[in-house]
């Protein structure tokens, strides 16, 4: 995977804007890399499974849970896990309704009792927010196995952007799209603006149907969407 500053000073060296002594001039190094978050932004809504990872949560008493930061979307609660990270137990998604309409407990029980989570369910209206039964116990460490989806923040110039690098013309194109709209006066900024959205957008849907089509044969015929 090649690395922010490796991106940027491709997107900068098409812009006409590398030349030695005079690198950034037009565009500085900030900026660019401020198109590159903002292109990985479209990426992840538009491909959200590229941005989704699995990651250990610690436990809190009772039912109510949080994901914590490096999550701002949980997609799945796989289980709880040992102290070694294995996975122990798996977990099935319920309705926060249904779970209520059972009269499940949604305090903290007292002991431990080799504590496996085997219910969860998402709040809708908090991406963070989940509820597990039976709740945790008051006493001891107790761990969850989360999936969620988040978008990475850039932080330093020689992180590897963490995408395969097919995906690395679409975020070109889009930063490309973001540069060029600084001159909104210009006619031929806004063709060139133009020009790299329309990639963009083409090189994103072949994208989404590619992984159309993967998740298709990946199913039987009864599963395939219609």
């Amino acid at each position: 995977m090649p690395t922010l500053r490796e991106v940027v000073v491709e997107v900068s060296r098409y812009l006409v804007d590398q030349e030695p002594e005079f690198e950034f001039t037009h565009w500085e190094e900030q900026d660019v890399l401020t198109y590159l978050q903002d292109a990985l932004r479209i990426l992840a809504i538009n491909l959200k499974y590229l941005f989704v990872s699995d990651k250990i949560i610690d436990l809190k008493p009772g039912a109510y849970q949080q994901t914590g930061d490096g999550c701002s979307d949980l997609r799945a609660v796989l289980g709880s896990v040992d102290r070694h990270g294995a996975l122990i137990s798996g977990a099935r998604r319920t309705s926060l309704r249904a779970s209520q309409a059972l009269n499940r407990p949604i305090c903290a029980v007292s002991g431990d009792g080799g504590y496996k989570l085997t219910n969860f369910q998402l709040d809708p209206g908090n991406p963070k927010t989940f509820y597990v039964q039976p709740p945790v116990p008051r006493r001891g460490r107790h761990r969850a196995l989360v999936s969620c989806f988040s978008v990475p923040k850039l932080r330093s110039l020689d992180q590897e952007l963490s995408v395969g690098d097919e995906y690395i013309p679409i975020i070109k194109e889009f930063m490309l799209y973001y540069a060029y709209g600084r001159d909104t006066e210009s006619v031929p900024a806004r063709d060139y603006q133009k020009t790299h959205w329309d990639r963009g957008v083409l090189l994103l849907g072949a994208a989404k149907t590619t992984q159309v089509v993967v998740t298709a044969v990946a199913q039987t015929p009864a599963e395939v969407p219609v």
